[in-house]
C-alpha cells in the first residue's frame, strides 16, 4: 500500500497534465483506494470475534438511529 501511495503522490506533484495523464492518475487513485479497502477488510477479518462484537455494539450505540426502527 505504501508503494501505491508514494506512486500516486509522485504523480500528483506533476503540474502539466494531458488527458491521458489524468486518466492514468485516476486509475492509480482507484487502485490506491481499492488497496486501502482491502487492507481495512483484512484487518477487520483478522480481529478476534469478541473485539468485532464489541466494536459493532459501540457502532450501534453511537448510531443516531439506534433504537428507532
Amino acid at each position: 500500500m505504501t508503494s501505491k501511495y508514494n506512486e500516486v503522490m509522485r504523480d500528483l506533484r506533476k503540474t502539466a497534465r494531458t488527458e491521458e495523464q489524468s486518466i492514468a492518475t485516476a486509475k492509480m487513485l482507484y487502485e490506491l483506494a481499492d488497496c486501502a479497502v482491502r487492507t481495512a477488510v483484512e484487518e477487520a477479518c483478522d480481529k478476534p470475534a469478541e473485539e468485532q462484537t464489541e466494536a459493532e455494539e459501540e457502532d450501534i450505540e453511537l448510531s443516531p438511529q439506534a433504537g428507532f426502527g
